[in-house]
């Protein structure tokens, strides 16, 4: 009964309770920190390992996991209240991260491969972006929250399975990009299309948010749709960037 309602009023306490963890705030360095120390950690230990048969195994673990927490986290909003499609329909950047690790872990040829581009070259960059710039979880909940540490576990996997999928992987070739494309602009346009009916931010594609980050916010402020534009125009470009740097890193090495 105790430990319930322990649970309760604090790992699972509605939003607003109690102060958040904010954004470049001790806590958040800390968490931060811990966090990309087990990462390289992981990496270090299961990079000589990283095969198609291991990938696959932990893209099988983590798909039923996260789908679980998720659903938790889901749960959670509802009890309390927030109905908004924002606060508990599973569909953003980092969020396609669970489609990814089913397609990955339980499909084949065409379906995998969706999977596989985005881990690879997604997924690096979202988890990072969100462990330097957490505008969604820690700045609504403590750090020692439920959907704080379900953030950190969720992007630190991210960034865990997409650099063993990037070592994996030789290289980036056009067919690999363009599967990639049409991963992200099948969901894009589902997202647009419910922004468009409900009022809601799905993928960050209608509005900037909490994001820190002056001139999109006042591109948004100026023409929205350019702002939708220029954050489709990025998740596109991802993995351009990240597959030529890491072919830089490669011929150097």
């Amino acid at each position: 009964m105790l430990k319930s309602l322990v649970l309760g009023n604090y790992l699972f306490a509605p939003n607003g309770r109690f102060e958040p963890c904010g954004m470049f705030t001790a806590p958040h360095i800390i968490a931060v920190f811990i966090c990309f120390l087990i990462i390289i950690t992981s990496i270090i230990i299961l990079k000589r390992k990283a095969n198609e048969k291991l990938l696959k195994l932990l893209c099988k673990i983590s798909a039923p996991l996260l789908t679980v927490l998720e659903l938790m986290k889901m749960t959670h909003s509802f009890i309390n209240g927030d109905l908004n499609l924002d606060a508990w329909f599973p569909l953003s950047f980092c969020g396609l991260f669970i489609v990814a690790v089913w397609l990955s872990g339980y499909s084949h040829s065409r379906l995998k491969n969706f999977g596989d581009v985005f881990i690879a070259y997604g997924c690096p960059v979202g988890g990072i972006t969100f462990m330097i710039l957490p505008t969604t979880s820690l700045m609504s909940y403590p750090i020692w929250h439920y959907f704080s540490l379900y953030s950190l576990l969720f992007h630190s996997l991210m960034i865990l399975l997409g650099v063993l999928f990037l070592i994996y992987e030789e290289r980036l070739t056009r067919k690999r990009y363009l599967t990639y494309i049409e991963f992200i602009v099948f969901f894009s346009v589902i997202s647009i299309t419910m922004n468009a009916i409900w009022g809601c931010n799905i993928m960050n594609l209608r509005e900037p948010y909490n994001i820190p980050i002056a001139f999109m916010q006042n591109m948004f402020s100026a023409f929205p749709p350019l702002y939708t534009a220029f954050v489709l125009t990025g998740y596109l470009l991802i993995p351009a960037v990240i597959g030529g740097l890491c072919g830089k890193i490669r011929k150097t090495a």
